[in-house]
Order: structure tokens, then sequence, then C-alpha cells
């Protein structure tokens, strides 16, 4: 409201318009977007490389999710894990040392 506000009496208006809210929401918008803009650019660039063919032991894609205020956006993350000839388990270390809330169904590959 404040911005609508600055934004009406910047255009010589007491009182504030549906536009000056838009035009504040759409500015407010831009600001948060710029990190998820920047990172989008990257990626078609080639600074940020997202590999998404072939296959790798102990690594897989992710998406972590950022949130700048009330903007969320997701960016790519490489997720690796130490891998080792063994019985076919997950090991869970945050569930070892009772820090993980979640469960780990170990499976047999």
């Amino acid at each position: 409201m404040q911005e609508s506000d600055h934004l009406a009496g910047a255009a010589g208006r007491a009182i504030v318009a549906a536009d000056d809210i838009e035009a504040a929401i759409r500015a407010q918008i831009r600001r948060a977007d710029r990190l998820h803009v920047h990172i989008i650019e990257a990626i078609i660039d080639g600074t940020l490389r997202v590999k998404t063919a072939g296959e790798r032991v102990g690594q897989i894609n992710g998406l972590s999710v950022s949130m700048l205020g009330s903007h969320a956006f997701g960016r790519p993350a490489r997720i690796t894990a130490q891998v080792r000839i063994g019985r076919g388990e997950f090991i869970d270390i945050e569930r070892e040392v009772e820090l993980g809330g979640g469960r780990c169904t170990p499976r047999a590959f």
C-alpha cells in the first residue's frame, strides 16, 4: 500500500487508483524475481550447466526451492552421495543419530 501511495503521489494524485496498486505489485514481483531470472539466464548462456542425459552412480539432479518474501522459485541442484558395495540397504544417517523425522526404507537392488 505504501508503494501504491507513493506512485499515486508521484503522479500528482491524492487517491490511490487500481493502476497504482497493480504497478506496485508488478514492481515487487520484478524485484523479487531478479535472482530467479539470473539463474535462468545462467542456464541459457551455459554458465550454470545442468546435465540431463546419462547416468552417474551416486549422483542425481534435484530441485531446491528458494523463498524470497512471498516469492518462491525452484533452482536445479546436483545431489551426490557416497556409495559403496554393500548389502543393498540405504542408511539414513540422521535417523541413526536420531536427528531425522522421516523413515528410510531399505530396498535390495
